[in-house]
This record gives structure tokens, C-alpha cells and sequence, in this order.
């Protein structure tokens, strides 16, 4: 692979897969609605890598697998635009 690849198992495809569910789900429940600021993105994910990090203390795979797939759905809906990145306060 010379990194202009698409990188592709079925592993990492169920992943991708649950991932666009969690979006989905998401926006039924919050709306299209993009975040106003980069404070609010931020605040997003950094509470979302928290329960990460919770879950994985507690040493519960499942809620860790969960919020990992919340992390990469937020993500995922920034760098595709749905979230605006500004430089408003």
C-alpha cells in the first residue's frame, strides 16, 4: 500500500458500519443542527473520549466500545461538515 489506498476488512468495515448507525442515531435524537463554536466541538468530543476513558476504567468492553464508536461518529460528522468549525468564541 503506497497510502493512497482505501484501507478495507470486514472488520473494519462492521466498525465504519456501526459508526454511520451512531450518526444516524444521533441526529434523530440532537438534530441536523451544526455546532455554533469550536468550544462547543471540543466540548463534544472531549466529553465523549471521557467516557472512553470511564468506561475502560471500569473495565466494561461493551460501554467502551460504545462510546469509542460515539468518538469517531462526532468526528466523522466534523470532518464531513455537518459540525462548523469556527472562530467564533
Amino acid at each position: 500500500m503506497n497510502g493512497n489506498e482505501a484501507y478495507s476488512n470486514e472488520r473494519t468495515d462492521l466498525a465504519l458500519g456501526e459508526v454511520l448507525i451512531e450518526g444516524n442515531r444521533a441526529r434523530r435524537k440532537h438534530g441536523d443542527a451544526p455546532l455554533a463554536t469550536d468550544a462547543e466541538l471540543i466540548t463534544v468530543l472531549v466529553e465523549e473520549v471521557g467516557e472512553v476513558a470511564k468506561a475502560y476504567n471500569q473495565l466494561k468492553p461493551d460501554e467502551f466500545r460504545k462510546e469509542l464508536v460515539q468518538v469517531a461518529s462526532v468526528a466523522i460528522r466534523h470532518l464531513a461538515g455537518d459540525l462548523t468549525f469556527s472562530s467564533k468564541p
